[in-house]
């Protein structure tokens, strides 16, 4: 599960089906956006028909947030389209790998994401101990 992926998709202007199985797609796929399930546990995830989930991919795909990627025999590989993260080579928790896009399959370009670590700070009115 990657939670970036979940952010991300949770900010889609969306309607409540489309936006359901986006929500599902996030919560399955890895950190560089990809996933394959089976259409059994999308229906048992979301409550939805196996034949709305399956008209659903297919309009999220022509709006351009996925790609399927059909695998005979086997579960389709899905591709959630992520947005690089913009804290990246910040310097704020360290660095993660060059900070540069990486080739992904399907010819996607991936960038892989970290959390930001946040500095909480007391406020200047509370008191402070030493």
């Amino acid at each position: 599960m990657s939670t970036r992926a979940l952010f991300q998709v949770l900010r889609w202007k969306l309607p409540a089906t489309q936006k359901l199985v986006a929500i599902f797609v996030g919560d399955q796929a890895n950190d560089d956006g990809e996933c394959w399930f089976t259409l059994r546990h999308a229906c048992s995830f979301t409550s939805l028909s196996d034949r709305a989930i399956q008209k659903t991919l297919i309009s999220l795909e022509a709006q351009g947030k996925i790609k399927r990627i059909s695998r005979p025999g086997r579960s389709n590989r899905i591709i959630l389209f992520l947005e690089s993260t913009p804290e990246r080579g910040s310097g704020v928790g360290g660095e993660r790998g060059s900070g540069r896009g990486e080739r992904g399959s399907g010819g996607v370009n991936v960038v892989r994401g970290y959390i930001r670590k946040r500095v909480l700070t007391l406020p200047t009115y509370l008191p402070r101990d030493g």
